[in-house]
C-alpha cells in the first residue's frame, strides 16, 4: 500500500471509504477488525455468566439439575441490562409471569410471598396444546403454576417505591446477630440477603418450594458481592456446631436450597432436632393450609419448634383469613382444602402457646408497606430457655463440727 493514498483529482482522501482500491481493503480490514473483537468480548461475557452461575451453584450439593438451562434464563450481560440494573432477560421472564394479572392495582394488594419450601418444581413448562388457550383456561394452568405463591416478581410488588424491606426495620438485630437463622419461603432472597448483610448472622439458610428462584437467589448472592469476594462452597447440609464456617462476614453467611418444610410422615417430625435461633415464616402460613389443610399447618408448627433450640424464636407473618377463598377458588384441590379448615389464623396464637409449647408471645408493630393488603402483624413466639436442662439440687448448709476445745470453752461458760 502506498503512504499517501490520492483521490480521483490528487488530493488526500480524508475517508479510507474514499480512497478508491485501497481504502476498499482498509475498510475491509477494518470491519472485519471489529467483528472479530465484538465476537471475542461476546466470547468473554457468556464465560464469565458461565462460570458465575457454576461458582453459586456449587455452593450446595442441592444443584439445580439444568446448569444449561439456568444459564440461558439468568446469566447477565453488562450491556444487556435494564434501566433497574436487573438482567434484560430476568426482566423478560418476569414479565411473562405478570401476565396472570397477580398484580394490578386493584389486586396487588393480595399478592403473597412464596410458600414454605416443598421439594417439587412449581411451575411447568409451555402447553403443548395444538389451539390457542382461551384466558379462563390460562388463568387455570397459572393459579396451578403458582400455587404455592411462589411469584416471580413478589419483592417488585411488595416492595414498590420503597428502596428496602420494611419488615427489617421492626427486627431486633440481636435476636440474629451470631445466631442460626432459617428462612423459610425465601423467594429470591433478598430479605434473606438483607438479613445476612446487616444483622451478621453466624450463617443464615433461605428454602423455597420453586428451584428457579432458589437458582435466582444464588446469583442474587454473586450481584451483590463486590469483585474481590469469594463465594463459599461449604455445604450448608453438612454444618454443625463444630463444623460451622469461622467467618460471619457477607457472603460466606449465607445458603439456599430447595426443601420441603411442611413434615409428610411423623417420622420426619420425630426426627427433627433443634437446630436454629430463629426461624422466619413471613407470608406463607395462607399456601402451607391450602395446600396441606390444618394437619399440614400444624406439623409445620411443630416441627419449627423442635427445629428451635432453648430460647428461639419463631417470626410468622400469618395473612387474614378473608384472602383465602380469593386463591382458593382458582384450583380445584384449593376449594376442597378451604371448605375443611377449621384451623383459622386467628387460633393459631393459642395453639402455639398452649399446645405446641411455646412460653412467651409478642407482636412486633406493624411494618409500613406499598400497599394495606402487605401490611400485616407480625408475631414473635419464644422457645422456653431451659426446658431441657435438669435442676441442680439445692445445696444444703452443714453445720459446722465442733471440737473439743469448743466444747470446753461452752462448758466454762
Amino acid at each position: 500500500m502506498p503512504k499517501k493514498l490520492i483521490g480521483k483529482k490528487g488530493k488526500r482522501c480524508k475517508s479510507p471509504l474514499r480512497q478508491g482500491f485501497w481504502g476498499k481493503c482498509v475498510a475491509q480490514q477494518f470491519g472485519a477488525l471489529c467483528w472479530e473483537q465484538s465476537r471475542m468480548a461476546s466470547t468473554v461475557r457468556s464465560s464469565r455468566s458461565v462460570e458465575m452461575v457454576r461458582r453459586v451453584e456449587i455452593r450446595d450439593e442441592d444443584r439445580i439439575s439444568n446448569v444449561e438451562e439456568v444459564v440461558a434464563k439468568r446469566k447477565f450481560l453488562s450491556d444487556d441490562s435494564t434501566d433497574s440494573g436487573r438482567p434484560a432477560k430476568i426482566a423478560r421472564m418476569e414479565k411473562d409471569d405478570t401476565e396472570m394479572k397477580e398484580c394490578p392495582k386493584s389486586e396487588g394488594k393480595d399478592t403473597e410471598s412464596v410458600a414454605s419450601s416443598s421439594g417439587v418444581v412449581a411451575g411447568g413448562g409451555k402447553d403443548s396444546g395444538a389451539g390457542p388457550l382461551s384466558k379462563k383456561e390460562q388463568q387455570k394452568k397459572l393459579n396451578l403454576r403458582y400455587r404455592y405463591g411462589n411469584f416471580h416478581r413478589y419483592y417488585g410488588n411488595r416492595l414498590k417505591g420503597l428502596d428496602r424491606d420494611p419488615r427489617i426495620d421492626v427486627f431486633n438485630k440481636d435476636w440474629f446477630r451470631r445466631r442460626n437463622i432459617l428462612d423459610i419461603g425465601c423467594n429470591a432472597g433478598f430479605l434473606t440477603l438483607t438479613i445476612a448483610k446487616e444483622f451478621e448472622p453466624s450463617w443464615i439458610l433461605g428454602i423455597d418450594i420453586d428451584q428457579h428462584l432458589v437458582g435466582q437467589a444464588r446469583i442474587n448472592i454473586g450481584q451483590q458481592c463486590k469483585g474481590d469476594e469469594k463465594i463459599g462452597r461449604f455445604p450448608v447440609s453438612l454444618i454443625t456446631d463444630s463444623e460451622a464456617p469461622k467467618s460471619r462476614q457477607f457472603p460466606q453467611n449465607v445458603w439456599f436450597r430447595t426443601q420441603n418444610y411442611v413434615p409428610q410422615f411423623d417420622e420426619e417430625l420425630e426426627q427433627t432436632q433443634p437446630e436454629f435461633d430463629v426461624i422466619l415464616a413471613l407470608s406463607i402460613t395462607k399456601w402451607i393450609h391450602l395446600n396441606w389443610g390444618d394437619d399440614g399447618m400444624k406439623k409445620f408448627f411443630q416441627r419449627a419448634f423442635r427445629n428451635l433450640r432453648p430460647g428461639g424464636r419463631l417470626i410468622v407473618e400469618p395473612q387474614d383469613f378473608s384472602s383465602y377463598w380469593k386463591r382458593a377458588k382458582g384450583v380445584d384441590e384449593f376449594r376442597d382444602t378451604y371448605k375443611t379448615i377449621t384451623f383459622k389464623p386467628e387460633q393459631f396464637k393459642d395453639y402455639l402457646l398452649k399446645e405446641v409449647g411455646f412460653v412467651d408471645f409478642e407482636e412486633l408493630p406493624i411494618p409500613k408497606a406499598a400497599s394495606k393488603g402487605f401490611e400485616r402483624p407480625l408475631q414473635v413466639y419464644q422457645k422456653e430457655i431451659f426446658k431441657d436442662r435438669p435442676k441442680a439440687p439445692k445445696k444444703v448448709k452443714k453445720a459446722p463440727v465442733k471440737t473439743d476445745d469448743d466444747l470446753k470453752v461452752d462448758k466454762d461458760v
